[in-house]
């Protein structure tokens, strides 16, 4: 997808990370850059939505990859709704291509998030997520189990 090419291409210019759906702005206050919510992002986070709606799990896969990089190992802040959604679906398309265990290490991370802890859709999405990726794995117990909390939060 070009667009995501674009953005690729942005975030390796100079080794500076930039904001997605920059518009030629670049943070230079510290040796990191503050990835901060613009209008754009809903754009390329609904880009990224399309990709994995038509069935490409590989190629959402390697962008998700990418972002998750830029933001774990160097230094890029992202508010906590944003990384929220961002991990959702990495965490559905690693269940789509059987890395079952990233996506439970990712649902769990935002489980701890502070934002995840008041928001029932949030615990709904990581329930239902972990219920999936544990049945995949074959711990059938483990799944109803959250599919049970999954539907308690659903019905709040």
């Amino acid at each position: 997808m070009q667009s995501w090419e674009k953005i690729l291409d942005e975030l390796n210019d100079l080794s500076q990370l930039y904001h997605l759906g920059n518009t030629g702005r670049m943070k230079t206050a510290s040796n990191h850059v503050v990835l901060e919510q613009y209008k754009d992002t809903k754009f390329f986070y609904s880009q990224l939505c399309n990709i994995v709606e038509l069935l490409d799990y590989e190629q959402a896969q390697y962008y998700l990859a990418y972002i998750e990089k830029r933001i774990k190992f160097e230094g890029a802040k992202v508010p906590e709704e944003n990384l929220v959604q961002v991990y959702l679906l990495y965490a559905r398309v690693s269940i789509f291509l059987s890395d079952v265990s990233k996506a439970l290490g990712l649902l769990e991370g935002i489980m701890r998030l502070e934002c995840a802890t008041n928001n029932t859709r949030i615990k709904y999405d990581c329930e239902i997520l972990l219920s999936r990726g544990y049945m995949y794995q074959g711990r059938l117990d483990d799944a109803i189990e959250h599919a049970k909390t999954a539907k308690e939060e659903a019905q709040k």
